[in-house]
């Protein structure tokens, strides 16, 4: 399973103690674009025992191949996004290769106060509506009922991927060409692209300037 924008991973940390108490052992990844959030979220993971493959990455560039990832969910992640709604979702689906849930604010099935709040911020609207048009299967679209913030209610949204896809090897790629890297110490490498990118304490940066280019690096090494 993968976390888009796990920030700190206090959700992923729940996510993946409830897994372990129900005797499954997941293997899990999860991404957001500060490198410091992803700092805390190894810590907070490590702290309670958990661990999980940490990246920075953004939402519209998820450096895996497609149908890598068995479940892809979001809390809140895509919240800041209006307008950009289609081109995340078709991004996360095209990384799943079933799953796709969602725990987002929601102007459909939300209260006025709500609907309010979500037009001040600017906040996502109709993810379900778009998932439809990308030809998702909704499987689930209800109310969350476990907010935090009266006025800021989230709905859960369960959708299947379309037509599926054969899962494959869910290993780290370029985020320019998509293609394969290779590990070296410190960076990942990517042939086709020329371009290394770092890892900082375990934690692969993989946005789009994080690329140095050195396509005379494998003579070097």
């Amino acid at each position: 399973l993968m976390e888009v924008g796990v920030g700190e991973a206090t959700t992923l940390n729940f996510t993946l103690s409830h897994l372990k108490s129900l005797g499954a052992s997941v293997p899990s990844f999860g991404f957001d674009i500060s490198l410091s959030r992803l700092l805390f979220a190894e810590k907070f993971l490590r702290e309670h025992g958990n661990k999980s493959q940490l990246f920075t990455a953004t939402l519209g560039r998820i450096p895996l191949p497609e149908s890598s990832v068995h479940a892809v969910y979001s809390c809140h992640s895509l919240e800041p996004n209006y307008g950009r709604e289609k081109d995340i979702l078709r991004e996360m689906l095209r990384v799943s290769s079933e799953f796709l849930v969602l725990v987002e604010p929601s102007y459909e099935l939300g209260s006025d106060g709500t609907r309010a709040h979500i037009e001040k911020h600017r906040y996502v609207r109709g993810l379900a509506d778009s998932l439809r048009e990308l030809g998702a299967e909704i499987l689930r679209h209800e109310l969350w009922g476990l907010d935090v913030n009266p006025t800021n209610q989230a709905a859960l949204i369960v959708a299947r991927k379309p037509g599926g896809g054969k899962p494959v090897p869910a290993e780290l790629s370029s985020p320019v060409s998509g293609r394969q890297m290779r590990p070296h110490g410190s960076f990942l490498f990517s042939p086709d692209d020329g371009l290394l990118f770092p890892v900082v304490n375990g934690i692969p940066c993989l946005l789009v300037e994080n690329g140095v280019l050195c396509t005379r690096l494998p003579s070097f090494l």
